[in-house]
């Protein structure tokens, strides 16, 4: 269940688990988003949206920052962020 104030973008379950679930190197396939307004909408800007190809790059251990990779720019997420980003793992 979502906390008040949360909104979701879309959200397809089937075989989709979060961006944090992806073990370092492996690509999903963006399928659904959830969080808040601000942080969709920087989602949005940085091109991470339904259908985008991202990479995980690496992670910190205990909830740290999860570097992916979009094309040929890398970005750091915070964990709960990543925790929002539903992927279709590829391949």
């Amino acid at each position: 269940m979502l906390g008040k104030g949360r909104e979701v973008e879309e959200e397809c379950v089937g075989d989709s688990l979060d961006l944090t679930s992806l073990r370092d190197g492996e690509s999903g396939r963006v399928v659904g988003l959830r969080g808040g307004r601000e942080a969709l909408e920087k989602l949005q800007a940085m091109g991470i949206g339904i259908g985008a190809v991202v990479a995980k790059k690496s992670s910190a251990a205990r909830r740290g920052p999860i570097v992916i990779e979009k094309g040929r720019t890398q970005v750091a997420l915070g964990y709960g962020i990543a925790k929002g980003i539903l992927v279709e793992p590829i391949g």
